[in-house]
């Protein structure tokens, strides 16, 4: 029995060792998101630098409603691959809210190209933050 364990501890150790060095795995910071290069050619990607202390929740908004994509950590990058039925729309906006949904960082409208890359940078302090009405998501 004590054999049957110790090669089960063996091959599980074996299973997490080669998941860690498969070819698609990517150094990267904590918070930051891989994009495979194929869906990033095909739409449009969202670069998020979050320099507020806080984690603060993205969406895109077009015709009103809006879209969350996902967090963002404080102190961290984030990209996000857009949907592809955005690229050619010439208004599309972007916000940046806190957790608690008390202030806003409104962007845009951007023009959206396919294989493009728009940067959206949050700033270290509260400036730039607005108390902004919340859309209801979709």
């Amino acid at each position: 029995m004590h054999a049957f364990r110790t090669t089960f501890a063996i091959a599980a150790a074996g299973v997490l060792f080669a998941g860690c060095m498969h070819p698609s795995a990517v150094a990267q910071a904590s918070g930051d998101v891989a994009i495979d290069p194929a869906v990033a050619a095909n739409t449009t990607v969202l670069r998020v630098q979050n320099n507020h202390e806080t984690t603060m929740k993205m969406f895109w908004t077009l015709n009103g409603v809006e879209h969350y994509l996902g967090p963002v950590l404080g102190h961290h990058s984030r990209d996000f691959a857009l949907p592809q039925s955005l690229v050619g729309n010439p208004s599309v906006t972007f916000t940046a809210r806190e957790i608690d949904n008390s202030n806003a960082l409104v962007r845009g409208p951007y023009a959206l190209e396919r294989g493009g890359v728009v940067g959206f940078v949050i700033p270290k302090r509260d400036v730039d933050l607005k108390k902004h009405p919340l859309v209801p998501p979709v």
